[in-house]
Formats: C-alpha cells, structure tokens, sequence
C-alpha cells in the first residue's frame, strides 16, 4: 500500500505544480483508485488473509534484495500470520490498543525472524513497527 501512497502523492505533486492539467490528474486518480481497489479485493476479506498479504507485500517490495523470491516473502508472512494468532488474545474488548499486545507482538517478531526463521537481516525498526501495525489492525 506504501507503493500506492507514494505513487498518489506524486500524482498530486505534479498536478499542484501545474505538471498535469485537471483532466489528466483526474485520469490518474481514477486509474489509481482503480489499482487500490484490486488490491484490496487480492487481500481477501479474512483477517488473516489480509494480515498476510500486507506482511508479504511489504516485505517482497521493501526488501527486494534481502528476500530470495515472493515464495520466501509469503512463508515469512504466513508464519508471522500463524504464530500472532497461536499467542495474541483478541477475545477482550480493547485487546487492539493495550500496550501489553503491541509487547506480545514485538516479542513475536523478534523471536520469529532471527531465532526461528534465522532472519536476522530483516530486524529492522521499521520492519518490526509495519509488520505489528499489520497484524494488530487486520484483527481489530
């Protein structure tokens, strides 16, 4: 979604700067809105299709180099996936903005990648950030 966000934004760059006339941006607004949504339909309607599909997304266009192939990025996302619902309680009103999940979630991650995955190369903050972002608001 990054990608959309970036591509929108410079969209509205060039329209601001007088780089696009009204019809061209409008153009490319709705081509835009086009492709989010096929996104969106891509990800699924399930939580955890959509938490997945975020990790993997994420992680096959951000780390490039550091993963090997789409194959590698959607085994990560799945076991990122698989072991948040295995040991994150959702049962409890609020379980999305208690401090404790964001810890649980973090410890996960961390865990996860170097120890079980040995990934180290991708602890990075903002990779562990996106990836507790994805997974608490896909659930909530």
């Amino acid at each position: 979604m990054r990608k959309f966000a970036c591509r929108r934004q410079r969209v509205d760059e060039r329209w601001q700067a007088d780089n696009l006339t009204d019809p061209e941006a409008f153009e490319a607004f709705k081509t835009f809105e086009s492709d989010t949504l096929d996104v969106d339909e891509e990800a699924g309607d399930d939580s955890a299709e959509r938490a997945e599909f975020a990790i993997y997304t994420h992680l096959a266009e951000d780390f490039n180099g550091a993963i090997e192939s789409d194959e590698v990025a959607a085994e990560i996302a799945d076991r990122l996936v698989s072991t948040f619902e295995e040991n994150v309680d959702t049962s409890y009103p609020g379980w999305e903005t208690s401090k404790s999940t964001e810890q649980v979630v973090e410890i996960l991650i961390l865990y996860l990648l170097p120890v079980k995955d040995d990934r180290r190369d991708l602890i990075h903050e903002a990779l562990v950030d996106a990836v507790r972002e994805y997974l608490i608001n896909k659930y909530a």
